[in-house]
């Protein structure tokens, strides 16, 4: 009888180890979106050495939630692409319980068709819960430096694409070159 008990409780804590270890090099991302009711969202991952992005999972969007669950064995850059509306986000996921609260209201809506490109809206406001590398990334987007970065480029590029006038145009343009050049 002691050695049955032995026996079951080695085999309890192998087990143990073993789903430990499946828990850690996983993660689950469970979303929220205010904006999206039904869609589908896509998990995509891009080779930095070729730019040429390729969606790894995708899932269903029922009632505004959607889950993904990966191997991932470290850190890693991921897109999320909400559809319909080609609503996307970056942020970093790693091993374990991640969450993401979503709203697409302030999205900021782009066309590059004319360039070839597509039409979709960058997420602006999300919130992820759980990523210790997505926290040091909102810390850097939140430094006062990299903030007046993004406001000048979103401003600039808010008046370039109202103006007409292609010699003003230019002059915008001519801006954030300049402003890009004293940022390095």
């Amino acid at each position: 009888m002691k050695n049955i008990l032995i026996a079951m409780m080695g085999v309890f804590f192998l087990l143990q180890s073993c789903a430990e270890k499946t828990q850690k090099n996983e993660f689950i991302l469970k979303g929220e979106i205010t904006g999206i009711e039904d869609g589908t969202a896509e998990l995509v991952l891009t080779d930095e050495e070729n730019r040429e992005s390729t969606v790894v999972d995708s899932v269903k969007i029922v009632n505004g939630k959607f889950e993904f669950s990966q191997k991932l064995e470290a850190p890693e850059l991921f897109a999320i692409n909400l559809l319909p509306g080609n609503f996307s986000l970056t942020l970093f996921l790693e091993p374990g319980d991640i969450e993401v609260i979503i709203d697409t209201l302030n999205a900021i809506h782009y066309d590059y068709s004319e360039y070839g490109g597509g039409k979709g809206a960058r997420l602006t406001e999300y919130q992820v819960k759980g990523s210790k590398s997505e926290g040091v990334i909102q810390t850097y987007e939140e430094h006062p430096t990299i903030k007046a970065a993004k406001d000048f480029y979103k401003e600039k590029n808010k008046a370039f694409d109202q103006e007409e006038d292609s010699d003003k145009k230019e002059d915008i343009r001519a801006e954030i070159i300049q402003f890009r050049e004293q940022q390095v």
